[in-house]
């Protein structure tokens, strides 16, 4: 629980012996709840940690933040989606250039989940942004990523189809964010 009575990322790294090395919190503008959900770390041990934060008005965004392996902050990007609602960011990954990728779902202007995939560059940069809604025009829920040795990424997760009820929805995109399959 932060300052402001409502919960917060908090990060901590410890020692390869289990010793405390330093702890960081985030506390979104919206000053309400803020929950992680992944963590991955780049070729540089810089950690990055993603989730969901209150953003006021803008209800839940991805929060998305690079700390140095020394715990400085390095940087942080929101990603508010075009419903302006539920944006819930629930996996992160690193491709080989240190590029962070961050995935999960988040309300289109219709009122349902999309899977919404980003690509930062190391430096925080937005390189791409692709969102994904399923056949049914319905809830899409992303939910796992990787990054394949050719910097393809793989989103995978559940998406209501067309005539089923859920179906597993999985996406590649090329490391430039090209859907290819």
């Amino acid at each position: 629980t932060g300052s402001g009575g409502s919960s917060d990322y908090a990060t901590l790294k410890y020692s390869s012996a289990g010793v405390p090395l330093w702890t960081n919190t985030y506390n979104g503008p919206g000053n309400g709840f803020d929950g992680a959900s992944a963590v991955a770390v780049d070729g540089s041990n810089s950690v990055i940690v993603t989730g969901q934060s209150w953003g006021g008005a803008s209800s839940y965004d991805y929060a998305t933040l690079k700390y140095s392996a020394a715990g400085a902050p390095l940087w942080t990007n929101r990603y508010n989606g075009p419903g302006n609602q539920w944006d819930l960011a629930k996996a992160v990954a690193v491709d080989r250039s240190n590029n962070v990728i961050v995935t999960g779902y988040s309300t289109a202007t219709g009122g349902y989940p999309d899977y919404a995939t980003i690509q930062y560059s190391s430096a925080g940069v937005p390189l791409w942004t692709n969102r994904y809604n399923g056949p049914a025009n319905n809830n899409d829920f992303a939910n796992a990523l990787a990054v394949d040795r050719s910097g393809n990424v793989i989103v995978t997760g559940f998406s209501t189809g067309s005539g089923t009820a859920g179906d597993y929805a999985t996406i590649q995109y090329s490391s430039a964010g090209v859907p290819l399959w």
